[in-house]
């Protein structure tokens, strides 16, 4: 729960009176979290716009009810005595909550976005364009000096791309606020750059204009902006433009992903312009989960079509550029990583153990986990494939598994909530899903869990009488950890899988039962080569399957068989080693497998569909 929500709550829920008249002419409590928060502490809602019709209903429907009401009126309101005789008034506003800004410059920001600012305290109260200012530099993180210092066409719609098309959705004060600012530069133009769907069509006209030869007025080379538009090109927004040989070899590195020569050959371009993607991102990405998140999904597909594609230069090179992502990944995993346990997933669940709690806080009155054991981001991609051919709408997210990454304290991460216990294995994962939900004050018969797969289908019986549940497939562990040829025959067994489930039927039946769906898993997977072998005195006390994970008897046994074994890239927690490359413990040439801190284990996906 975050910081704000509290000093909400606490203002606005007196422990001392049943019935609260707010008024809330700002609209502070229209936010459906705040809404859930109060309904979670037993008070029921009741909303009014006028002074006569917040008298009648208080007769109503609150002077003789015997439980916590609370009567929000959007305008100011003074009750009359006989009123505030039964009930506590309550003035809130934005300035309640965050002191340090200008009221005015907040209406219309996200629930997320004032999370955001909760968490940052300027140096000094700001007043309304400071606030806005404020914003754009810690929300968007824009550079307002260079902005107002080079006025060009090209930094503007950068600084716009930047801004649409990322987390927070822009507010009216902050839209008014960069108009002032972009209009003497676009004159005519400047409102239908304000939207991001105006902003895609604007940019994709132009770009197309360019790539015809003729002048967009626009110098497409510009840093800034070659790197904002290369994101959109990665994330699929803006569509490539066909054009011959010759001319792509004279287009700079950084424009290569806007075109295409063939259709035979738009896949290897992809490829090719996803993986230079990949190489400058590693050079600037911070010690942001958030920032790695972003990366997942291209990670997952630059993977996706170099399998698919046969080309083993290609191939090569993609492996090369991951592997340098991965190198510094590990610096993220040893600088942050385990840091982020003491973060809120309602917001959003930064670690697998805090789903649940990002599940908990969605506004569905049902809601369904799918855990596809084993998934990595590039199986994702594959699966992600079919539901888009079904239109099926997927939120996409990601999260971090439990290290080192193995099933059975990963597993129990996911559905207990919290960190697993070490000296247990995910057989009991049933009764800790349903401890956590039980918990939060869902009765017994309300939770459901079922293990389900290609020859075991779900109970649709368990689907109408559950509110919450969770479904949980093995398959594509048990591939995986078939794969002896590798990440190639694996593609071809998840290509299978993913006809044969019918996890599109699932999610049908789901959506038709009203339930609001999570797809995840508990690790990703790499296909590894071999590193060492365990002597026969290594006392390997773990039951996992994992050919990347050791766990010895003690603390000492463990220390000593890394500092024995220099040349291996191996981390330790306690007892547990765990291999941080592409290597594995095994005697032969190769395997697909999990339990060490690979980026492609460790960053896992999160799927939201409505």
């Amino acid at each position: 729960m975050s910081s704000w929500l509290d000093k909400t709550l606490a203002k606005l829920l007196p422990s001392h009176t049943q019935h609260i008249i707010a008024c809330d002419h700002e609209g502070l409590l229209s936010y459906p979290e705040i809404i859930k928060a109060i309904e979670g502490r037993g008070g029921s809602i009741i909303r009014t716009s006028t002074a006569l019709d917040a008298r009648v209903r208080f007769e109503l429907e609150v002077r003789d009810v015997d439980k916590k009401v609370v009567l929000i009126i959007n305008a100011p309101y003074q009750p009359l005595p006989d009123i505030l005789m039964d009930a506590y008034l309550v003035n809130i506003g934005y300035k309640d909550i965050f002191p340090y800004f200008d009221p005015k410059a907040l209406v219309g920001l996200s629930y997320n976005a004032l999370s955001a600012l909760d968490e940052l305290r300027p140096y000094d109260t700001l007043g309304y364009d400071a606030t806005i200012r404020f914003q754009l530099e810690n929300l968007y993180h824009i550079d307002l000096e260079a902005l107002s210092k080079y006025k060009t066409r090209e930094r503007m719609l950068a600084t716009l791309v930047d801004i649409f098309f990322q987390k927070y959705p822009i507010s009216a004060p902050v839209t008014a606020y960069l108009k002032l600012i972009v209009k003497p530069v676009f004159s005519a133009d400047t409102d239908r750059l304000f939207s991001q769907e105006g902003l895609k069509e604007y940019l994709q006209v132009i770009w197309n204009l360019q790539a015809d030869g003729a002048d967009s007025g626009i110098n497409f080379s510009d840093p800034l902006l070659a790197k904002s538009l290369g994101n959109l090109f990665v994330m699929r927004v803006l569509e490539p433009v066909q054009i011959e040989q010759d001319a792509l070899e004279d287009i700079p590195l950084s424009l290569r992903m806007g075109y295409y020569v063939d259709e035979s050959a738009a896949v290897r371009t992809r490829v090719l312009a996803l993986t230079d993607f990949i190489k400058s991102r590693s050079v600037s990405i911070q010690d942001q989960p958030y920032e790695w998140f972003d990366l997942a999904k291209v990670i997952g597909e630059v993977y996706y079509l170099v399998l698919n594609l046969n080309n083993p230069e290609v191939t090569l090179l993609v492996l090369e550029t991951l592997n340098e992502l991965n190198n510094r990944f590990q610096r993220f995993v040893q600088h942050t990583y385990w840091s982020l346990f003491s973060l809120s997933g309602s917001r959003y669940p930064v670690v697998i153990s805090r789903v649940l709690d990002y599940m908990q806080a969605q506004q569905s009155p049902k809601k369904a986990l799918i855990v596809i054991d084993g998934m990595n981001l590039w199986q994702w991609y594959a699966i992600q494939q079919e539901l888009a051919e079904q239109e099926i709408v997927v939120n996409e997210m990601a999260t971090l598994a439990f290290l080192p990454s193995i099933t059975a304290w990963s597993r129990q991460a996911l559905l207990k909530g919290s960190k697993p216990d070490l000296e247990k294995d995910n057989s009991g994962e049933e009764k800790l899903f349903r401890e956590y939900w039980t918990q939060k004050g869902y009765q017994n018969y309300q939770i459901g869990h079922q293990r389900f797969g290609i020859e075991k289908p779900v109970n649709e019986g368990l689907l109408v009488a559950a509110s919450v549940v969770a479904l949980v497939c093995n398959d594509l562990d048990d591939l995986m950890h078939g794969a002896v040829m590798g990440d190639e025959q694996l593609l071809q067994d998840t290509q299978q899988w993913t006809r044969k489930v019918g996890l599109v039927g699932l999610i049908q039946l789901l959506k038709n039962n009203s339930y609001m769906c999570f797809i995840t898993t508990d690790h990703g997977n790499i296909e590894a080569s071999a590193a060492s072998i365990l002597p026969m005195t290594a006392k390997n006390i773990s039951t996992s399957k994992s050919k990347r994970h050791i766990r010895f008897i003690s603390n000492e046994q463990a220390e000593q068989f890394q500092k024995g074994n220099p040349g291996l890239a191996v981390k330790r927690r306690d007892s547990s080693l765990y291999l941080t490359d592409n290597t594995a413990f095994i005697k032969e040439d190769k395997v697909v497998t999990h339990g060490g801190s690979h980026v492609l284990e460790l960053i896992i996906p999160l799927g939201v569909i409505e």
